[in-house]
């Protein structure tokens, strides 16, 4: 996971994109990406990708943050 400091919005008019994250999203300086399941996606991709893996699947997500699984049977 790739991570660097946020400095805020830009203004597309004001400077040009660096890059573009694995959907498309401008990726300027500074900004904050995220690397996940082989693909680099902005703040706001990366969140959703939590929250639907979340949803789905919470073990999958637990397991990748290193939390002990417990199942009492």
């Amino acid at each position: 996971m790739t991570t660097r400091v946020h400095t805020g919005l830009h203004d597309r008019n004001d400077e040009e994109a660096v890059t573009r994250d694995s959907f498309g999203h401008e990726i300027y300086l500074d900004d904050v990406t995220f690397e996940c399941t082989g693909k680099v996606m902005c703040p706001e991709c990366f969140q959703a990708y939590l929250d639907e893996l979340y949803r789905t699947s919470p073990w999958l997500l637990a397991d990748a943050l290193g939390f002990e699984i417990v199942r009492h049977v």
